[in-house]
């Protein structure tokens, strides 16, 4: 063991000594990596339901930070349901133990470092569907450029530079093991970068803020590629979504009565929404039946998508995006409910019940 490796565990049991209902311990960062240096901090999470454990202190001129941690945040960071993965995933990957309460809790951590290895792709359909934010970003950076606002183009250069980062992390299934803007030797062994990605993406962080923004502009388009070669590539069998789209079928009962209300209430707003509510439903139960991968995101083209469809299905679809008139809207929301049964009964059988008895079939436990 390392020094600093010792020192952690010195600190650890202290802790857990001083403050109870702490369940498990563990060290992240460089150290826990076996990247110790003279100048490196220890980095530390208590694992507590039911406190909240933060300790930040200098000892010998070294920082020394102990986080607070729940195990619901530890797999929803592990399994990229929230938090940035490349790195807060990469943390938990290769995280040491230094304590725990029990065995049965140190085993409840191992497993989720487990899964935290395979969160790459949710990270990705994650990326892909915030992938918007982006072009928000670039927007604010071109109008603060144009305002003269340089203190924020800093901020924002920085931002899109790490959000592009954890994209690219992400798509090749790596962790970042190093602080932002220090990940050059890792991003060299990607597989998969837009062209001259670390030349431009060290330009992007040195040269003034037009030249930047011009820069940041190509490196998005660029890696908005890539994602959109990765959604092509990743076709999925149907079966799963199938059988979600079967789970979901009250939904489209739901949507018949949401038009039907408005139809006869004259509510024009009610309507509206409920037709787009009701066009994105079927689109996606449409495609999936035929085994076409629709990710609902900023690469979304509802024209192109509905093209991909039978002509009768694709003209309902459009009718609920583009008509304002109710019954119009509600005939179409009838046809596509009657078509949707007739594609779905030929192999699944729908939620439909006559008794509480019978719905227990259908009921799910997790």
């Amino acid at each position: 063991m390392g020094e600093l490796l010792n020192q952690a565990q010195e600190i650890a049991y202290y802790v857990v000594n001083r403050v109870d209902e702490i369940d498990l311990v563990y060290l992240y960062g460089g150290v826990a990596q076996g990247r110790e240096h003279p100048r490196s901090d220890i980095e530390m999470s208590a694992v507590s339901e039911k406190k909240r454990i933060r300790w930040e202190f200098i000892l010998d001129d070294r920082p020394i930070f102990i986080w607070p941690q729940t195990w619901k945040q530890l797999e929803a960071v592990a399994t990229a349901k929230e938090g940035c993965w490349s790195v807060a995933a990469g943390s938990i990957a290769h995280a040491k133990i230094l304590w725990s309460k029990s065995d049965e809790l140190r085993s409840k951590f191992l497993k989720i470092q487990a899964q935290s290895k395979s969160g790459a792709e949710s990270a990705l359909q994650r990326s892909i569907r915030s992938f918007d934010e982006v072009y928000g970003k670039l927007w604010r950076l071109q109008k603060a450029i144009e305002t003269g606002r340089t203190l924020d183009t800093t901020f924002l250069i920085w931002d899109l530079a790490n959000g592009l980062v954890n994209v690219l992390a992400a798509l090749n299934g790596r962790f970042l093991l190093n602080n932002w803007g220090k990940q050059i030797p890792e991003l060299q062994t990607f597989r998969k970068l837009p062209t001259n990605f670390i030349e431009r993406y060290t330009a992007l962080i040195k040269s003034e803020p037009k030249e930047a923004l011009q820069i940041a502009s190509g490196l998005v388009d660029d890696v908005k590629v890539l994602l959109t070669n990765w959604i092509l590539e990743n076709q999925v069998t149907a079966t799963e979504d199938l059988e979600e789209i079967v789970t979901d079928w009250p939904t489209v009962l739901e949507y018949l009565n949401k038009a039907v209300s408005a139809t006869e209430q004259g509510d024009i707003s009610a309507g509206l929404f409920a037709s787009c509510d009701n066009a994105e439903f079927n689109l996606w139960a449409f495609t999936t039946l035929r085994n076409i991968k629709w990710n609902r995101s900023s690469f979304f083209s509802a024209t192109e998508e509905i093209g991909k469809l039978p002509s009768d299905i694709g003209d309902d679809l459009a009718l609920l995006l583009e008509s304002k008139d109710l019954a119009e809207i509600q005939e179409a929301t009838s046809r596509l409910a009657e078509q949707l049964r007739s594609e779905l009964e030929e192999g699944w059988t729908l939620p439909e019940c006559a008794t509480l008895d019978e719905a227990l079939a259908f009921l799910r436990v997790y």
